[in-house]
């Protein structure tokens, strides 16, 4: 295959009971994506992943001495109808033991909820999810301290089972006094007021968009060491330090413990974007995700009704939840310690703003967001060196935009990402006619800088 291209790719759309998510520029088997026009010759890969796994040399050196011959980052694009609101953090001390006990009482008022229902068919459960839903959302913005059960009661009872009426309220009135609680402890973030903001989420931080479920990843073990490791490169590359050095060192500080799930670490970039929350996400190539609760969508359809986390019919047990939570980061921080502070500077053809480009703080990937002012008579031109070091993703957030070399383009649209490997033999450049977006992601390199 002709690795001295811009390689189109086409995002997989993956489908979620809250909204979707599209896999912009995965190498993984949750939603690979595809090389775009296939092949493009006999036998040649036709995704992400099977080219990085064929030529890992397209991630360039740098990429592959911090993190192995795998591709280290992905994008994602998330929709969701619910309320533009995040929990991020914990905003006060909570004692880990009674955080615990309120997990095991949400998950065991689910089980009760579960078995008072009486959902027979596809039909029935979207008009069950319809009502938990609107109430959901509703009780979301208030904290869950609305005492509001009574539209839920009445909009519930043509799914119970006989005898279940008189227990209803009651159950109702426990969840929304529990959740209250949970939700308290938590930092409350209004996504809108932080769009082009990034938002940094490590392994450990307890999470949710409105809409998804409570979460946590798992954190890396060698983000201190690569933190430390990438700026000393960084300085002693300024002084001309050997290349082939810098990269031994890099090999030494990547190790991954065996007995670790893959570690995920994760920014969030809100998006002003009419009709609901978009949200781009940009992570660490494992998607590993312990789901802690799930206040809006615990339950799905799968030929029955089942609990969308863990066991089918009884959810998450007390020793999955108690294994999650131990990797559950406790400590208190306000909103403003999980943003960045973006820094824009005019440049030829509009403006370049870095998003993230400290890996004295996070060594796991960078970001830039190229704003291009091309008009339909003048193409907006952004001219950059040769990725000789790592790869490039182009994420385009709005607009069209060609990303070419001597003689080779590829076209970078919403949901349709270019990756730029670093097997270029010449610099790259994008370019737009009229105005367009787009997101520059790779891993930090020896020199900041996209």
């Amino acid at each position: 295959m002709d690795l001295d291209r811009p390689i189109p790719l086409a995002s997989r759309l993956v489908r979620k009971a809250w909204g979707s998510e599209a896999w912009l520029n995965a190498a993984h088997p949750g939603g690979m994506a595809a090389i775009r026009g296939g092949p493009g010759e006999a036998g040649g890969p036709a995704t992400l992943a099977e080219l990085v796994r064929r030529h890992p040399q397209v991630l360039g050196p740098w990429s592959r001495a911090l993190f192995g011959d795998r591709a280290p980052v992905f994008a994602k694009l998330i929709t969701t109808d619910f309320p533009p609101l995040a929990h991020i953090g914990f905003r006060r001390r909570v004692a880990p033991g009674a955080f615990l006990r309120r997990l095991f009482m949400e998950h065991a008022l689910m089980r009760s909820l579960f078995g008072m229902l009486a959902v027979r068919d596809a039909a029935r459960f979207a008009g069950f999810q319809r009502a938990y839903h609107d109430w959901a959302a509703l009780q979301s913005i208030g904290g869950w301290r609305q005492d509001i059960t009574e539209d839920l009661e009445r909009a519930l009872r043509r799914f119970l089972k006989p005898g279940q009426e008189a227990s209803l309220a009651s159950l109702l009135r426990s969840v929304r006094q529990n959740r209250a609680l949970i939700a308290a402890d938590l930092n409350e973030v209004d996504l809108r007021e932080q769009a082009g903001r990034l938002i940094l989420l490590r392994g450990g931080v307890i999470h949710s968009l409105f809409g998804l479920s409570h979460q946590v990843h798992p954190r890396d073990h060698a983000q201190a060491a690569l933190q430390e490791l990438i700026t000393e490169i960084r300085a002693r590359a300024s002084r001309g330090a050997p290349g082939a050095l810098l990269e031994s060192a890099a090999r030494r500080a990547h190790r991954w413990r065996p007995e670790d799930p893959a570690p995920k670490s994760e920014a969030w970039l809100p998006l002003d974007e009419r009709g609901g929350l978009t949200l781009a996400e940009v992570q660490q190539a494992a998607d590993t995700t312990h789901s802690l609760c799930d206040f809006f969508t615990p339950f799905v359809w799968k030929g029955r009704l089942a609990f969308r986390k863990g066991d089918p019919t009884t959810g998450l047990n007390n020793d999955d939840l108690s294994s999650f939570a131990a990797g559950v980061e406790f400590s208190p921080h306000r909103p403003a310690d999980y943003l960045c502070q973006p820094a824009t500077q005019r440049c030829r053809g509009g403006r370049l703003t870095r998003l993230l480009d400290a890996p004295g703080k996070w060594p796991f990937f960078s970001i830039y967001r190229l704003d291009l002012d091309g008009t339909s008579r003048a193409e907006a031109v952004w001219r950059a060196d040769r990725p000789k070091a790592a790869f490039r993703h182009i994420v385009a957030l709005g607009g069209s935009v060609a990303v070419r070399t001597p003689g080779r383009r590829a076209v970078a649209r919403p949901l349709e990402p270019v990756f730029v490997p670093a097997t270029l033999s010449t610099g790259y450049e994008l370019a737009s006619r009229g105005e367009a977006s787009v997101l520059i992601i790779a891993v930090p390199g020896p020199r900041p800088g996209p």
